[in-house]
């Protein structure tokens, strides 16, 4: 399944990640969260690509020196990607899939809920103990969101991945 956008998830995950999380993971994340529609915007005001709330990207669009065009995909993508990096730096403890779930997670409901969940689980690292308290943090109705959003990103990548 490829598509127009293939080559700048490919630039910004190599840019961003190094490697270290392949592309088609961010291409997975934009698929749950606009359906690959650079045109999207979400009940909330998210915008683009990667559903990216207008303050975040501001505050991307500052960090980069680049302006701030939401429905740009290449320029969504960009941010989002960057945005993803920022919450995988938070999450250096963790490993593998664990970090990369935690920083999927904070990405969707913001990293300080994801803290303040992590402070509760058992398993600091693990994302299933997380999982089980993030309800306490968020409520049932933005946890189950959020536990979702994880999921259905897991689900899209499998489909990626050659038979």
């Amino acid at each position: 399944m490829t598509n127009r956008f293939d080559h700048h998830f490919r630039l910004y995950a190599g840019i961003y990640f190094e490697g270290l999380v392949d592309w088609p993971w961010f291409k997975a994340q934009a698929i749950v969260e606009s359906g690959l529609n650079p045109q999207a915007v979400s009940p909330a005001g998210a915008m683009g690509l990667m559903q990216l709330m207008p303050q975040t990207a501001e505050e991307i669009s500052s960090r980069l020196w680049v302006e701030n065009r939401p429905f740009d995909p290449r320029r969504n993508i960009l941010f989002g990607i960057h945005y993803m990096h920022e919450m995988w730096m938070i999450w250096k403890k963790e490993k593998g899939l664990e970090r990369l779930r935690f920083s999927l997670a904070a990405y969707n409901a913001g990293p300080g809920n994801i803290i303040k969940a992590q402070k509760l689980a058992l398993k600091k690292d693990k994302w299933h103990s997380l999982a089980l308290v993030l309800p306490q943090v968020t409520g049932q109705k933005n946890a189950r969101q959020t536990i979702g959003y994880v999921e259905k990103i897991e689900k899209e990548r499998k489909k990626m991945l050659p038979d």
